[in-house]
């Protein structure tokens, strides 16, 4: 009898302990996006930092934990983290159409976690579109300088978590 009671007790606290950790990591926000502020009733989707050099994210994370990097033509640094860790991020080559409009080319690659990457040859015409997608909810977003005062420029959908 005192075994039965021992087992239902292990068993208990090891289902408590299981649910708690499945509660953990079911978490809508990733951890990044917690360290620079973005939280669930925000309208944004994403987190983005201009960056001085491609380790300074360290400063904005909070961690030395090595990120995902990517290196294209061009010298922009950007940092980039999703509000939601189910976000799917498509990195695709941007063009100019007949019509002067900033269009997707081809993929470049799709990730779904924090990213620093290089881009931008030009200071007028963004080098990269990101298609992020949540749910049913899909933005896109080229991140680029204001020609205005060469800061960060940004949707509603972006929220710009650059340190100053």
């Amino acid at each position: 009898m005192k075994r039965k009671v021992i087992f239902i007790l292990v068993i208990v606290i090891l289902l408590i302990g299981a649910i708690v950790i499945w509660l953990n990591s079911s978490s809508d926000l990733s951890k990044y996006a917690r360290t620079v502020g973005l939280k669930k009733n925000d309208d944004y989707m994403i987190g983005v930092a201009l960056l001085d050099n491609k380790d300074e994210y360290i400063n904005y994370i909070g961690t030395n934990e090595k990120l995902e990097y990517y290196e294209l033509e061009g010298q922009d640094i950007y940092l980039v983290i999703p509000k939601y860790k189910d976000s799917t991020i498509n990195v695709y080559e941007a063009r100019l159409d007949d019509n002067g409009n900033l269009v997707k080319n081809s993929l470049l690659f799709t990730t779904y976690n924090p990213f620093v990457i290089k881009c931008n040859v030009s200071d007028i015409i963004p080098s990269i579109i990101l298609e992020v997608s949540y749910n049913d909810k899909v933005i896109e977003y080229s991140p680029s300088l204001s020609l205005k005062d060469g800061s960060l420029f940004v949707t509603d959908d972006v929220l710009n978590i650059t340190k100053d």
